[in-house]
């Protein structure tokens, strides 16, 4: 079964035991939300179709007078995965800092 089919409260020690290290992980506690189920995003992510051109990348993370914009599709490195939306999330947050100075 994939990790989001398991039960919430059994899928922490399922992942733990899958971890692709030599010694596993000592669980003591853990909580899970799979990302189709999570109520903010619905599992989705963007992708670019062939025609996008890349250069017109850059002109995603542009802020305005007044907004910054973030999302995993604004990561220059990891564009589909949650590091880049977390990359994305800080990097808004401080254009954002910086205008309202």
């Amino acid at each position: 079964l994939a990790p989001a089919a398991r039960r919430a409260r059994s899928r922490p020690r399922w992942v733990a035991g899958h971890l692709p290290w030599d010694a596993r992980a000592d669980l003591r506690a853990g909580a899970s939300v799979t990302w189709e189920r999570e109520r903010y995003v619905g599992g989705g992510y963007a992708t670019f179709e062939t025609e996008f051109d890349p250069t017109l990348r850059a002109a995603l993370t542009q802020p305005l007078p007044r907004m910054a914009f973030a999302g995993e599709h604004t990561s220059r490195e990891n564009q589909g995965y949650i590091e880049g939306a977390v990359e994305s999330g800080e990097r808004a947050a401080k254009e954002l800092a910086a205008l309202l100075r």
